[in-house]
Order: C-alpha cells, then sequence, then structure tokens
C-alpha cells in the first residue's frame, strides 16, 4: 500500500494499473510464503512421530529405573528381614515386635524357621 500514498496528483491510467499490480504481486508474494494444508499435515505427522518416539522412550527409561529401584528395594528389604531374625536369635527383640515388623510386607516374605 506504500505506492498509494505516494500516488502523483495526476494519475494516468497506465500507472495506476501499475501500482494495482504491484500490490496485487506483492499480496501474491506473501502468499507464497504461506503454509499449505499439505504443508501442516506433513509437519502434524512430523511431531506426532516424534511424540510417539518421546513416549517409547519415556516409557522404556521409566520400566528401567522401576526395575532398578525395585532391586534396591529388594535387597533393603532382605537385609531388614536378614536383621529381624539375627535381632529375635539372640534374643534383641520379642517374638511379638519380630511378628509384627515382619508383618509389614513390601514384597512377598518367605518364611523362614530357626
Amino acid at each position: 500500500m506504500s505506492n498509494f500514498r505516494n500516488m502523483p496528483k495526476r494519475m494516468t491510467l497506465d500507472k495506476l494499473a501499475t501500482i494495482i499490480k504491484g500490490e496485487f504481486d506483492a499480496v501474491d508474494t506473501k502468499i507464497a510464503k504461506m503454509a499449505t494444508k499439505d504443508d501442516l499435515a506433513a509437519l502434524d505427522k512430523k511431531l506426532s512421530n516424534k511424540i510417539d518416539e518421546t513416549e517409547e522412550k519415556l516409557s522404556n527409561q521409566i520400566g528401567s529405573l522401576r526395575g532398578e529401584l525395585i532391586l534396591v528395594v529388594r535387597k533393603e528389604d532382605k537385609k531388614i528381614n536378614s536383621l529381624i531374625q539375627i535381632m529375635l536369635k539372640n534374643k534383641l527383640l520379642a517374638a511379638e515386635d519380630a511378628k509384627e515388623l515382619l508383618s509389614i510386607h513390601v514384597f512377598p516374605r518367605i518364611e523362614v524357621h530357626t
């Protein structure tokens, strides 16, 4: 539209046509730079694929971390169970207290009788 501001006072039909053509060319250039529906669809597909890949990676990492956490907790649970048995055997812990502590199940326990 800048060409319309600088219009001469005396306008010929040719000059007006040139100015209008210039404005339409500018609009055409702007439209050509705009994304099409196909461009947007392709971008949507790429983003969907990236989201799927990211979700899969996160799921795998969470699964791996969960497995590692379970191993650590099982090891600690085994230590506590062993400590309870040792304290019971050395009469540092009453049988009722040992039974109560052993009733707190982090993981299923295998009964060990001594």
